[in-house]
């Protein structure tokens, strides 16, 4: 395994190096960086990193900022004293998130996390990323370059929790909130801030925009009707909830091409 420490504190970063070390002497460190620019640098130089250990607040601006930058498909362990970024991280490659002072035990707890996913994942399909997996090629069954994850992260109340994709049956956009709907009906906020941003990481086959606030997935569709002019009238079921999505007449194709994949 491939790995890079983006971390500016020089006592943090050199205890991180000895704790990597001492867990996994057989890993191999592809560079130090403090900065935004050094992180830069060394995702551009060594394409092939599988982890990176990153601190959030660096000398020239938030980790943040790397991915506007540089596009990678490292798995990312942010390791930082600010609790205040944890649904931000989450829509990068996260894997895990330790806030300092962690324990040499929550790190080899993080490590173990990565590993699964690596054989869980990247030994079935070398081809595909740790957390962001490409869809299968099909032209019909993908939208190219799409990138999927795997699980939702909501806000309920002063808590975080997350639920894994399949239990998801719909998403909708409110006022610049997405909520989501769970397999039993009850809702919880995402941190994204619209549906076309969150599509683009959702899997083709599995998910469709029916109307500018709803996208839903396959298995919320009890129902599908012919409705007026052309549109189509579709019940999304959830537990108890039930809601009518009216599918306007110029969706109609895509949406059954999309409906009669599965």
């Amino acid at each position: 395994m491939k790995y890079l420490i983006v971390e500016n504190e020089r006592l943090s970063r050199e205890e991180l190096r000895r704790n990597i070390k001492s867990l996994r002497p057989d890993w191999t460190e592809v560079g130090i960086a403090e900065t935004i620019g050094e992180a830069c640098d060394n995702l551009t130089a060594s394409g092939d990193i599988d982890l990176i250990f990153m601190d959030i607040e660096l000398d020239d601006g938030q980790c943040f900022e790397i991915f506007d930058k540089v596009e990678t498909n490292a798995s990312i362990i942010f390791t930082t004293a600010y609790s205040d970024y944890a649904l931000q991280a989450f829509h990068l490659n996260s894997l895990d998130y330790l806030l300092k002072p962690y324990s040499k035990e929550a790190l080899e707890k993080a490590l173990q996390k990565f590993e699964r996913f690596f054989r869980e994942h990247d030994s079935e399909d070398p081809s595909r990323s740790l957390n962001h997996q490409q869809c299968v090629s099909d032209p019909v069954l993908s939208k190219p370059s799409q990138m999927t994850i795997p699980r939702i992260l909501l806000t309920i109340g002063d808590s975080y929790r997350h639920i894994p994709l399949e239990e998801v049956r719909w998403f909708e956009s409110e006022d610049k909130c997405v909520i989501c709907i769970n397999q039993t009906g009850k809702s919880g906020l995402t941190g994204f801030k619209s549906l076309k941003e969150l599509e683009d990481r959702l899997p083709y086959d599995n998910f469709f925009r029916l109307r500018r606030n709803v996208l839903a997935s396959i298995k919320a569709v009890s129902e599908v009707n012919r409705f007026f002019k052309g549109a189509l009238k579709v019940t999304l079921t959830a537990g108890e909830k039930e809601t009518i999505v009216i599918v306007p007449q110029n969706k109609r194709q895509d949406f059954l091409d999309w409906f009669g994949m599965h």
